[in-house]
């Protein structure tokens, strides 16, 4: 009896010892196995994407085009047609389009991978709340809302004597709500911000 009391008292210590060895085996193998996962294997290159640079170019393109409309020169089609399509939205803020254009270019170009969106949001939105202030100083004309309040304000951008459709329309609702001078107020602290 004795006998056969040491022998399994012998054997259950052999199976958790081999229960142990086995466990750091097996601890051993998964330390190794983590080892490769976490980059000791060499992966292949990402490739990066060429969005911001390509939207840099355009950017760079545009403002080029919309410094040429600067100028009564024989413009060519596109050339007339982005500078009026310009007019037409941002009236007055036009002037300002061609270096927020430029901007927004460095901006995609020399981002070194931070966040611009916001960015070149900010600087595009520059000339339409440059429109919608100067609209609010120098422009004469009085709009009554309705349909023919959009072509009126088109025509009258296209001849630099508004807002355009996008300025005109922020400046009016912004003095139907808060007066001339809150709308004032209003605009040039947005602008202020986006600059």
């Amino acid at each position: 009896m004795a006998s056969t009391g040491k022998r399994t008292t012998s054997s259950s210590s052999r199976s958790s010892g081999g229960k142990s060895t086995s466990a750091k085996g097996s601890g051993a193998r998964k330390a190794q196995g983590k080892g490769k996962a976490t980059g000791k294997k060499p992966s292949a290159p990402a490739h990066k994407p060429f969005r911001r640079e390509l939207g840099a170019v355009v950017c760079l393109l545009l403002a080029f085009f919309g410094a040429i409309g600067y100028f009564k020169t024989d413009e060519g089609a596109f050339i007339a047609l982005f500078c009026n399509l310009l007019k037409g939205l941002c009236g007055y803020g036009f002037y300002i389009a061609p270096p927020m254009l430029l901007a927004s270019a460095v901006i995609l170009a020399f981002h070194r991978g931070k966040p611009v969106r916001l960015r070149v949001t900010s600087a595009l939105l520059l000339p339409v709340l440059a429109g919608a202030v100067f609209h609010l100083f120098l422009c004469k004309q009085e709009y009554v809302w309705s349909f023919a309040m959009f072509g009126r304000l088109w025509t009258d951008g296209l001849a630099a004597a508004s807002g355009g459709v996008l300025g005109g329309i922020l400046a009016e609702a912004f003095q139907f709500a808060f007066s001339e001078v809150g709308a004032i107020v209003v605009l040039l602290v947005l602008a202020l911000v986006a600059a």
